[in-house]
């Protein structure tokens, strides 16, 4: 009898001591991931700042054009797309979305994107997804330039925005995170995430309102991507970015921030 007793507190402390080392492999693992990603955070934002400011336009340009291609490949990879398709697809958005952008209030052109916005949840076919899903990294680019023509540092704020709410997103959901945002598309995702994300909005020190409505649309813009990602049935667009994945994993919360924040700029609200 005794000697069973022993052998049964064995046979109980062993998967406890081995559950105690699953977790601390996984914490070390997390701190690694946060440590990549801060890593990459750190060399990026200067040389992305350094580029917007320039100017003579020569920076901005560039940094759009790599991008651009980079994003463009990523979802052709994912899409199983001729690059090319892609490339011809996009730059026709653009030449659109400009000529609306220039012939109409920007209140009817942000309702037309908002019907493209729409069709994400009426078609489920991966071409058709794909395409709109180029639509609006055109209509990203089509903002980015429409924010840096009223001014540099208007897109440079915007950008540090959409990035503080991601960063703050991401590192409250891994940290404290536990209950699920939207499991269908992202379990990964959190609540206390998202309200992390909403707080840095509502935070922010030159525009708290703006800061409220473009963090939401910066949520929203990520469980975009996370939704193309699982019909594509991959983790991550590409891995070009140590620690973030591929480019348009960085890039997902602007498609729907930067046009939310023009349009407030162009209404006014400044508050």
């Amino acid at each position: 009898m005794y000697y069973g007793l022993i052998f049964q507190r064995l046979i109980l402390k062993k998967p406890y001591n081995h559950s105690i080392k699953e977790n601390d492999v996984m914490v070390k693992l997390k701190h690694a991931e946060l440590l990549k990603r801060a890593t990459s955070t750190l060399v990026l934002v200067p040389i992305i700042v350094f580029l917007l400011v320039d100017a003579s336009g020569a920076g901005f340009v560039l940094l759009l054009m790599m991008s651009g291609c980079i994003a463009l490949y990523e979802l052709s990879v994912m899409s199983h797309t001729a690059l090319s398709t892609h490339l011809i697809i996009n730059v026709l958005m653009m030449v659109l979305f400009f000529y609306l952008m220039n012939g109409m209030p920007v209140e009817y052109f942000f309702l037309i994107w908002l019907s493209i916005f729409s069709l994400f949840y009426v078609f489920r076919q991966r071409w058709v997804y794909s395409f709109l899903y180029n639509g609006l990294i055109a209509s990203a680019w089509v903002f980015s330039i429409a924010l840096w023509q009223l001014d540099h540092w208007s897109l440079v704020i915007a950008l540090s925005l959409i990035w503080s709410v991601d960063i703050a997103q991401y590192c409250v959901g891994r940290c404290i995170g536990h209950y699920p945002l939207c499991q269908s598309i992202s379990p990964n995702k959190t609540i206390e995430g998202a309200v992390a994300g909403c707080v840095v909005g509502l935070a922010w020190p030159w525009l708290p309102i703006q800061g409220l409505f473009v963090a939401i649309g910066a949520i929203v813009g990520d469980l975009i991507e996370s939704r193309l990602k699982r019909i594509f049935n991959t983790k991550d667009s590409g891995d070009i970015v140590p620690g973030h994945g591929g480019l348009l994993d960085r890039l997902d919360s602007l498609i729907v921030g930067l046009p939310i924040y023009y349009l407030l700029i162009k209404l006014g609200v400044s508050s």
